[in-house]
């Protein structure tokens, strides 16, 4: 009985070290199949024999077509199995991350989903907008931290900035790009969601971009929120908070904090704050925003200055909506560009020749800011930019 129950025991041990190798040659020959799929390296190889339930289970025999060639098969005492280590993964994941990967243009649609605004602002009217409890009807899919993050759509003027000869010319790129940050506030309305304290969001778009941000929530009553960018010419950083009012038919929010714009190669320091949206229509009509206030750009090892001014929109006013106008000055404050355009379009600079008071003659306008296209019927996705379409991407190779 003891010689019948240990040769039991020995044929169930080969039977479990058969299915093993089985299930180790299935698993290699799909490994290989993913690789000349450009699949992740890596991918599903680690961790073959993790689970202890796989030695207990028992399968079916396999069919011909997924029998390897027993002739190609070398003695499994052989051939060692070599992880590969943590270092070869990450250099691995790294060297997938180039420009060739295609990143996704869209998000999944809007739901249709109704609400009445007034029915739950009514009884808000005077609060601050942080405590006022919304439904998730009023939200667009990303968080604050990535609302932040997304002023750096248009990161390339920094780099232009970066690389001018004189610090007025560098002042055109940041007063663009200070004013690129209102260009997608004109037609969206939704709230980002609070992040909470402690929350982070990393964005890496060195392979294509040249920079890579970490935004993080610092601080929860009241809500304060920090961006650091980093790129290998230039650094840029930024903490923003806000105190906001209902009005009844409008809500204004105020923005508290400082941008902050660093050359490495000069150590020029730049700064720059931000202007009052206001949100109007809130009882009834389309809701639509509106900016108003000034931007002063400085750069603290010079003096050097630019002053960018939002018009608010005047339904009397023959002006054209969204204007903004002003002009950089140098440290001892005679005007050396003319700024103007509008925040939700584009904006141009001319080099001032003469000048005598407000009377200024300038050279030919040069573009410095043009938005970027919308996607196609862009308000099925909230209005997103290209950019904001990535901003929740989780592409399959920077998946663990």
């Amino acid at each position: 009985v003891s010689s019948a129950s240990g040769l039991e025991e020995t044929v169930e041990s080969l039977a479990r070290q058969h299915m093993s190798l089985e299930k180790a040659m299935t698993k290699s020959k799909r490994n290989l199949s993913d690789i000349k799929q450009d699949r992740p390296p890596g991918e599903g190889v680690v961790g073959i024999f993790d689970s202890d339930e796989d030695d207990e289970d028992f399968f079916d025999a396999m069919d011909n077509s997924q029998i390897p060639d027993s002739n190609n098969i070398k003695p499994l005492t052989n051939t060692p199995i070599v992880e590969p280590t943590v270092t070869q993964l990450v250099k691995s994941t790294l060297s997938t991350r180039t420009t060739s990967k295609k990143r996704r243009l869209r998000i999944p649609d809007r739901p249709n989903d109704k609400a009445n605004l007034w029915n739950i602002m009514k009884n808000c009217i005077g609060k601050e907008l942080s405590k006022i409890p919304m439904p998730v009807n009023f939200n667009e899919p990303i968080s604050f931290l990535q609302r932040l993050t997304e002023d750096m759509e248009y990161g390339d003027l920094l780099t232009k900035a970066s690389e001018c000869s004189t610090v007025e010319e560098s002042l055109t790129y940041l007063s663009a790009i200070a004013v690129s940050s209102y260009a997608t506030t004109s037609c969206r309305t939704s709230k980002p969601f609070n992040p909470l304290l402690g929350e982070t969001f990393e964005y890496d778009r060195a392979d294509d971009f040249g920079w890579r941000s970490f935004a993080e929530q610092v601080s929860h009553h009241p809500p304060v929120s920090a961006l650091h960018v980093q790129h290998d010419n230039w650094i840029c950083y930024q903490s923003f908070s806000m105190t906001s009012k209902f009005r009844g038919k409008y809500l204004q929010v105020f923005p508290i904090g400082t941008t902050h714009f660093v050359v490495k190669s000069t150590g020029h320091h730049y700064t720059w704050n931000k202007v009052c949206t206001t949100v109007h229509n809130i009882i009834v009509g389309k809701l639509w925003v509106d900016q108003s206030g000034e931007i002063v750009v400085k750069e603290h090892k010079t003096g050097a200055s630019a002053r960018v001014k939002f018009h608010p929109y005047s339904y009397f006013s023959r002006e054209t909506p969204r204007r903004v106008t002003g002009g950089v000055f140098s440290p001892d404050g005679s005007p050396k560009y003319e700024l103007q355009g509008t925040w939700d379009n584009s904006m141009s600079c001319a080099e001032v020749l003469s000048s005598d008071g407000d009377n200024w003659d300038t050279a030919e306008q040069l573009t410095r800011w043009v938005k970027n296209a919308p996607l196609e019927n862009s308000d099925k996705v909230y209005h997103f930019t290209s950019m904001a379409c990535t901003l929740n991407e989780l592409r399959r190779e920077w998946r663990y």
